[in-house]
């Protein structure tokens, strides 16, 4: 036997329940941030892209020189 209330039951409460939305204030908002732009030899100072620069070149010419070993 059931008891009639004036609220109604949980259980039938919550079959119909719909989720309520988020408060604006909940909502955080995704920017898109630009891309990152690649470091150029510009953009270093002049001891550090010259170091870069002739460290590039050593690695370069020691893969290659490895590379032909190999063959």
């Amino acid at each position: 036997m059931e008891i009639r209330s004036g609220t109604p039951s949980l259980r039938r409460h919550a079959i119909h329940a719909v989720p309520a939305a988020a408060p604006p204030s909940a909502v955080t908002v995704h920017r898109r941030l630009p891309p990152p732009a690649p470091v150029t030899t510009k953009m270093l100072p002049l001891w550090k892209a010259a170091r870069a620069r002739d460290h590039g070149a050593t690695r370069g010419y020691a893969l290659a020189r490895t590379m032909l070993q190999d063959e």
